[in-house]
């Protein structure tokens, strides 16, 4: 967390210093962070986590922030997706109630992934 700069005056929340980190790195910062609190029960980042989760969801709350979409792949916003669907499945404390919930942002980052898959080309 010493590069986490997202919950200092000044930093984004949801991002990682850029250089040398990209976004989907982020991603699976916080996904290691969900695990890291369901294995130990220490909660002291759970709020950084949130924050920065729910920050970077996007207009649409699929992780397709317009911050990112220059360069954001399936596989970028994938690391987002399995972050929050493993929030959803070890009860990671749920965000406010008026903002989008774990499993809801999960099945938003699928629903517009799945739409994408080429048949004629990817098999």
């Amino acid at each position: 967390m010493a590069f986490y700069k997202g919950d200092e005056p000044g930093g984004i929340p949801g991002n990682l210093p850029e250089p040398p980190y990209y976004w989907w790195e982020t991603g699976a910062m916080f996904g290691a962070l969900v695990d890291y609190y369901y294995y130990t029960g220490d909660d002291q980042y759970n709020d950084i986590v949130t924050e920065g989760l729910l920050w970077q969801v996007g207009p649409n709350n699929d992780y397709m922030t317009p911050n990112q979409t220059k360069t954001t792949g399936n596989d970028d916003q994938g690391f987002w997706g399995m972050a929050v669907m493993s929030a959803a499945e070890t009860k990671f404390p749920n965000p406010p109630s008026n903002r989008p919930q774990w499993l809801a942002l999960a099945q938003a980052v699928f629903n517009t992934q799945a739409p994408r898959w080429d048949t004629q080309f990817c098999g």
